[in-house]
């Protein structure tokens, strides 16, 4: 308070050494103004935290003097107004323009000796206006902060009101559920996440701990379009200083890990199968062998003293018998990583080759192939045979789907999977009629086929998942039923610098 600055305008100078001497030993900074205009320059100029001012002064009056500091000071100090005996009424028009208090004028001079007393009461006033301005601004910081974070957060956010319908909601959860902010107000929390009607909002509140917290719970939220989709919802319960009670939900949405679950359940299935493929092909081949040795040795030996009729059977035998060795070699190239010798080649070398032997057969289909991205060199460590084998088993494959013409579509280029240009990838594309979703999971599993009997084995897909995992990279499709299907090749990419 010691510091406070105080102008007094008065143009009765013994009053005002008066004034001065007292509130200086009081502790004030105390400046003087004999009239109103005088007064006003040092207002304007000086930094004051209170202005005491005679009605009474040459210039202009004090009332004229309290609304030209309203005007022309941005945050004006507060304003004394000193009126004679006999008018109160213009202390009462001071108040209502603006001053912050005021005093009468006695014969004796007592008015001074109150006037100290005022001017604390001003000062903490004033010490109270600035506190409540700076927790002011810093709830509004504070909401501003929240807010921010409540329409950034890439988890939905939902506050629940008692009734059970939502009060607020972010961005993210209106994208989840396919919902504009208007729409908000009229959603209810319990249903969507208990998952029927009827619920109350006891029943939600039982999930929660004795804390007040919910743990996460893994529901299916419906969309604004009737779809269900997989979340993971967690919150807690509180009350607001009124004593309401409010819900805060955090809504996660959890397909990308389903899909990412289903794929890794997929690989493991895959894997397994193929360890037992291997078993099977090991313990086959050696009894095939031995089978297709001994009719061929028969055979060549015994062929002139034998009927056409035993000679014709054991060639089936061996026909059979060299047919079962192709399937256990499959199998074995399907279940273990690839043996053959790696290098450092350009994917692109192994595709061309492909393409050409399949050329003549789109050409006489009547399918036309189109190339995307084939310019640019694609360099992975790789054995070049091997991807020859899978580019022309996944080009037959498309070709297959289009016997009455159609088109075919490879594209190439890199992607930033694990940082920039981290992978390589080449895309098999036909018209065909697609894949049925409940097949998709299902055509990389051996022996498995939607050709008929004797058009195939079920192995092409299956060894070319194999092999294409032997070099560290994945195989994937994505199919829509009557718009065809995409087989999608992803390596390591061996010129990322």
């Amino acid at each position: 308070m010691s510091s406070a600055r105080i102008l007094y305008i008065e143009d009765d100078h013994g009053q005002a050494r008066l004034f001065q001497r007292k509130l200086e030993r009081a502790g004030y900074v105390v400046e003087l103004a004999s009239n109103g205009e005088e007064g006003l320059n040092k207002a304007i100029h000086g930094e004051f935290d209170i202005v005491a001012t005679d009605h009474e002064l040459p210039s202009f009056d004090g009332m004229e003097l309290l609304k030209k500091l309203r005007e022309v000071i941005a945050k004006p100090p507060a304003v004394i107004m000193i009126t004679g005996a006999g008018n109160e009424k213009i202390a009462v028009a001071a108040m209502k323009e603006g001053a912050s208090d005021y005093l009468v004028k006695d014969v004796d001079g007592r008015y001074l000796a109150l006037l100290p007393s005022v001017i604390d009461k001003i000062l903490q006033q004033k010490q109270l206006a600035r506190e409540k301005d700076l927790v002011t601004s810093a709830l509004l910081q504070s909401e501003e902060k929240f807010r921010a974070m409540f329409e950034h957060s890439p988890i939905g956010m939902v506050a629940c009101q008692e009734n059970g319908f939502m009060l607020d909601a972010n961005q993210a959860f209106c994208r989840l559920v396919g919902y504009e902010p208007e729409d908000i107000p009229s959603l209810k929390c319990w249903p969507l996440i208990l998952g029927k009607e009827g619920q109350t909002y006891d029943d939600f509140l039982s999930l929660f701990d004795e804390h007040g917290n919910l743990s996460p719970l893994e529901v299916e939220f419906p969309h604004r379009d009737g779809t269900m989709l997989p979340v993971s919802v967690t919150g807690f319960f509180y009350k607001d200083s009124d004593g309401k009670p409010f819900v805060w939900l955090f809504v996660e949405d959890l397909r990308s890990r389903k899909e990412m679950e289903k794929r890794l359940m997929q690989s493991s299935k895959l894997e397994a199968i193929g360890e037992l493929a291997a078993n099977i092909a090991h313990e086959m081949n050696n009894p095939l062998g031995i089978i297709s040795a001994k009719a061929r040795l028969l055979l060549f030996k015994e062929k002139d003293n034998m009927s056409a009729k035993v000679e014709s059977e054991l060639n089936k035998i061996i026909e059979q018998t060299d047919r079962l060795s192709r399937l256990t070699r499959g199998l074995l190239d399907y279940s273990r990583p690839s043996f053959g010798r790696k290098q450092t080649v350009d994917l692109l070398s192994p595709l061309r080759k492909a393409l050409d032997i399949v050329e003549y057969r789109a050409r006489s289909q009547n399918v036309t192939v189109e190339e995307e991205g084939l310019d640019s060199p694609l360099v992975v460590h790789a054995n070049s045979h091997e991807m020859e084998q899978v580019f022309l088993n996944l080009l037959l494959n498309g070709l297959e789907m289009m016997e009455d013409g159609g088109t075919l579509t490879i594209k190439a280029g890199v992607l930033d999977r694990e940082g920039p240009a981290s992978h390589v990838f080449v895309s098999v594309s036909d018209t065909g009629e697609g894949i049925l979703p409940e097949i998709q999971t299902k055509i990389f599993e051996p022996f498995f086929t939607t050709k008929e009997e004797g058009r195939g084995t079920g192995l092409g897909l299956s060894i070319c998942f194999g092999l294409v995992r032997s070099h560290q990279g994945t195989i994937e499709v994505q199919s829509v039923p009557g718009e065809g299907a995409t087989f999608l090749i992803v390596l390591p990419n061996q010129a990322k610098d």
